[in-house]
């Protein structure tokens, strides 16, 4: 494994992961775009890839319940990840592993957290990847009550493999990611609608 995260056979022990953890925070991000999931604008020549999923008939309740996902890592879980450390905050700074079991493979992705965005009507971040990460770039999710009974929630992708043979296999790995993102989306619904 390089850096904090990466592929390996059997899974990692707490204090495997703590050590890899340690890594990931001592570590700089893998890419010069942060913030352009946010700000695409920022970064001529950059195009994130957005995927959004209106939910409508829902009381506003519903974005509360839509932030507190995002903030339990819902997508993430939906997926079938473990987050490192468990209970890690949704916060600016935060440096957190996404564990993620295939089969007898394992493959854990060190993010930090680059942007919180929190107003009444919209809640979002965005995790940047760290050394060892398969991919290099950033991902960030985003709830927002557009109007009465009517939310948006979306993945916004401005990433790319992070290894050779993840660029070989880029077609591929653009097809994982795909699923991986509506994979999220679904797992926020569920979440909400209970």
């Amino acid at each position: 494994m390089t850096g904090a995260g990466g592929v390996r056979l059997g899974r990692s022990s707490i204090d495997e992961r703590d050590r890899r953890l340690a890594a990931a925070r001592r570590a700089e991000l893998t890419y010069d775009h942060v913030g352009s999931t946010l700000h695409p604008e920022r970064f001529p020549g950059r195009a994130p890839r957005k995927v959004r999923r209106t939910l409508t008939g829902l009381g506003d309740h519903t974005f509360i319940t839509a932030a507190d996902g995002l903030r339990a890592w819902v997508p993430q879980r939906h997926l079938g990840a473990g987050i490192h450390p468990p209970l890690a905050a949704v916060a600016v700074g935060e440096t957190l592993l996404v564990i993620l079991a295939l089969g007898p493979v394992e493959v854990t992705a060190p993010n930090r957290v680059v942007w919180v965005f929190d107003e009444p009507d919209r809640f979002g971040f965005a995790y940047g990847t760290l050394p060892g990460h398969p991919a290099s770039g950033e991902e960030a999710f985003m709830v927002e009550r557009v109007d009465h009974g009517r939310l948006d929630l979306s993945v916004t992708v401005d990433a790319t493999p992070a290894t050779p043979a993840g660029r070989a296999l880029a077609p591929l790995v653009a097809q994982v990611q795909r699923q991986a993102v509506n994979r999220y989306l679904q797992g926020l619904a569920m979440h909400i609608q209970g």
